[in-house]
């Protein structure tokens, strides 16, 4: 924007053309906006829905026991159903119905980003392929991928620590293993489904429906969403790496399908890491591991990182850049508050 130095008063006309251009941009990513809602909405409120459904039908005859000929009231009735429901948590029915409900939560959330593709009319079918890519090409894309992710460990560590000393935490367990079935499970979903549907979501149609704004807005702002959906501190920093650097890499080579195997190839390297680390004997041996493994993956990332950047360069800004106060709404703030509730609820008290 031009300003004229002799008056220090902006140019009207381009004041007024500018407001415009925000204003369109303010309604256009709207929609985004109610889209990324009604996905946390489902993620919430209908899982709470449908395990209460479950869990009602599963304990609907000891409830009837319990119920039977006396009188009562919500509270009497909370505090006869509270132990139950306790109890059905740690058996190995909820451990399976857990990790069932897991996946079509996840796939009933593909819904809202649906409709939004079809809204706005994003296709991604001229985006599916590899393009051409070469095994060692994408065998440096995944090496890179893990150096990230390790970048995002070594960053979990250092928040960890500081909550430490305020006597919180924000470590939470995420493998179900309870069950041969709902370890299996998880790890399907973690490796197969988990990449599709998210990849499909955020580098893909969240990030062809933003590109219009400029690839770096678009990258950026899909990165912080999917570090958000995660809902917990311990993940959210290394999702948002992750996010940018797999939004890089969907942006350069103009395919998501890239990004789905590198995100699996990521998290079926996390599980097979966390494996091998829970069967090794001293804490020594760990130690050296866990870090040998974060060393090699960081140089591996700066390496190849510079051989990118240097053949693909930077993500391009949009000609008039609106910025990311655009995406402000009504719909973002609620969403916003709500994975803001998600994010304290899992920070624990230290005993």
């Amino acid at each position: 924007m031009r300003m004229n130095w002799f008056n220090r008063e902006r140019n009207p006309e381009l004041l007024r053309e500018r407001a415009e251009k925000l204003r369109r941009a303010r309604v256009d990513l709207r929609g985004a906006g109610w889209t990324m809602l009604a996905t946390q909405l489902i993620h919430s409120w209908v899982a709470m829905v449908l395990v209460t459904i479950l869990a009602g039908w599963r304990l609907a005859p000891r409830i009837r026991e319990i119920t039977a000929g006396a009188a009562f009231t919500v509270d009497t009735l909370y505090e006869r159903v509270a132990p139950l429901m306790a109890e059905l948590i740690e058996t190995d029915w909820y451990a399976n119905a857990a990790a069932v409900l897991t996946v079509v939560i996840s796939l009933l959330g593909l819904i809202p980003m649906l409709v939004y593709a079809r809204r706005r009319s994003v296709s991604l079918r001229p985006y599916a392929g590899l393009k051409g890519l070469k095994a060692g090409e994408i065998a440096a894309l995944y090496l890179a991928m893990m150096g990230v992710n390790a970048l995002g460990a070594l960053g979990v560590t250092a928040t960890e620590a500081l909550f430490n000393r305020a006597g919180f935490s924000i470590y939470i367990d995420i493998i179900t293993d309870d069950t041969p079935f709902s370890f299996w499970m998880t790890g399907v979903y973690a490796v197969l489904l988990a990449p599709l549907i998210e990849e499909y979501a955020y580098r893909g149609v969240l990030i062809e429906g933003l590109k219009r704004y400029g690839e770096r807005f678009a990258v950026m702002a899909a990165a912080v969403i999917f570090a958000l959906a995660h809902g917990n501190l311990m993940q959210f920093l290394p999702a948002a790496l992750i996010g940018w650097y797999l939004g890089y890499v969907r942006v350069k080579t103009g395919s998501w399908t890239v990004c789905v195997l590198l995100h699996a190839l990521n998290n079926l390297t996390s599980l097979l890491l966390e494996a091998l680390l829970e069967r090794v004997p001293g804490e020594g041996l760990y130690n050296a591991i866990n870090l040998g493994y974060i060393a090699v993956s960081v140089i591996g990332f700066v390496l190849v990182w510079r051989r990118l950047k240097a053949r693909c360069g930077d993500l391009a800004e949009a000609e008039e850049p609106v910025g990311y106060s655009a995406l402000i709404s009504a719909p973002a703030m609620i969403y916003l508050y709500l994975t803001f509730q998600m994010l304290v609820e899992n920070v624990s008290r230290i005993a």
